[in-house]
């Protein structure tokens, strides 16, 4: 009982002590965003298929740097920036568009990103 109580002790005087050591911060080092887009609301994840995406920089103007394949696009970090991108736009004729903003999601800093579009129902 008593050998318990100073490894309670000792245990805790460490934990109390050891501040906890902060994580580097997650590098992306591909020179592309990977866009995995999928059907919102479907098990399993559908991929969706032929879906534009473009670009709006800050006149308004509107670029397509990409197209999914198979549910997946590479889109240029460079191209983005070279465009001043500051929103894309993924859109597909049976789904509504998914719009995402560059700036507020930090977009650039990832190699990969995920994004949900809601099917189009009509009644």
């Amino acid at each position: 009982m008593r050998a318990a109580l100073i490894v309670a002790i000792v245990f805790a005087a460490h934990c109390a002590s050891a501040p906890p050591k902060p994580l580097p911060p997650a590098i992306a080092t591909s020179p592309d965003v990977t866009l995995f887009v999928h059907a919102s609301g479907v098990r399993p994840l559908a991929a969706v298929e032929g879906a534009e995406v473009i670009a709006i920089g800050r006149g308004g103007e509107m670029t397509r740097v990409g197209r999914t394949f198979d549910g997946t696009a590479h889109i240029s970090k460079a191209r983005v920036r070279e465009l001043q991108a500051t929103v894309l736009l993924i859109c597909q004729p049976f789904f509504h568009c998914g719009a995402i903003r560059i700036d507020e999601t930090r977009l650039l800093e990832y190699d990969e990103y995920h994004i949900d579009l809601a099917p189009l129902t009509i009644y």
